[in-house]
């Protein structure tokens, strides 16, 4: 029992540290989104020059959120758009990168400033799902860890109840052996004390 919640507990880990990859990811996309809202802001007003500038930063950005989408890994192993992990047996944690795949980057130009937030309020709505997914870990590990604990107290008073157990039983046997050989020894000297009183 105590090595599955062992086993539990390692893909607790696993879980967790690919949890962190993803939290990591969608901060630097929250960060290219709240300059996509930046770039969308003063894409109206500005020259046409500034415009470019402008469209071409945010091409960059959409560059960039392509390859972090890309690049997702913990223990040179993908993240894949949707991953389950098997917690101990029967609890699984599910994690759903597909809404960061389905964020465009590339509307920037011409965009308004209501789209482009809605971006930021997407990325914002996973980092709490994700947050909360990873509290729930964090609270899971402390349950398995618990149980790990107890199991093996357990384990460790059976074992210490089974040794006083045999000790008592030892000592019992110890007694009946010495009183055993107490009345061999009287019952053989009395015959010899007959014989002592008739000579």
């Amino acid at each position: 029992r105590i090595s599955s919640i062992t086993q539990g507990e390692r893909n607790m880990q696993e879980a967790y540290g690919k949890a962190t990859v993803q939290d990591a990811a969608l901060q630097e996309m929250m960060g290219m989104a709240q300059r996509i809202v930046e770039i969308s802001s003063a894409h109206g007003s500005a020259d046409a020059n500034t415009q470019a500038i402008l469209e071409a930063e945010a091409a960059e950005i959409a560059t960039a959120a392509t390859n972090l989408q890309g690049s997702l890994f913990y223990n040179d192993t993908a993240i894949a758009a949707t991953t389950v992990v098997n917690v101990d047996g029967t609890n699984t944690v599910t994690f759903n990168l597909a809404t960061m795949a389905n964020i465009d980057f590339t509307t920037a130009d011409g965009t308004s400033v209501s789209t482009a937030q809605d971006l930021v309020d997407l990325i914002a709505t996973e980092m709490a799902v994700l947050g909360g997914s990873m509290r729930g870990m964090e609270a899971q590990s402390a349950t398995l860890a618990g149980r790990k604990e107890a199991h093996v107290m357990g384990e460790s008073a059976i074992r210490d109840t089974d040794i006083a157990a045999e000790s008592t039983r030892l000592t019992r046997a110890q007694i009946l052996s010495q009183s055993n050989v107490a009345m061999l020894a009287q019952a053989n000297a009395r015959p010899l004390n007959l014989l002592a009183l008739l000579r």
